[in-house]
């Protein structure tokens, strides 16, 4: 089991933590920490989208992945 996040990423004051079973290699779990101030979420069925002031999709994600929206759509 993990002690502590394996893998940091900041993307556009998103942190984005990995926490990473290194004996049976995969990811335990994630945590997505997003500053209030900056993103609202918009959640449907599959998945969650953060999007900035502008209203551009930066991140989304479910369950089981993260990604980077294309062409402003979190599907």
């Amino acid at each position: 089991m993990s002690v502590g996040p394996t893998l940091w990423i900041d993307h556009r004051d998103i942190d984005i933590y990995f926490y990473i079973n290194e004996t049976g290699r995969f990811v335990e779990r994630y945590e997505i920490v997003v500053p209030g101030y900056l993103y609202r979420k918009e959640r449907s069925n599959n998945n969650t989208c953060l999007l900035d002031i502008n209203g551009t999709a930066v991140l989304a994600f479910n369950a089981s992945e993260i990604w980077f929206p294309k062409e402003n759509t979190c599907s």
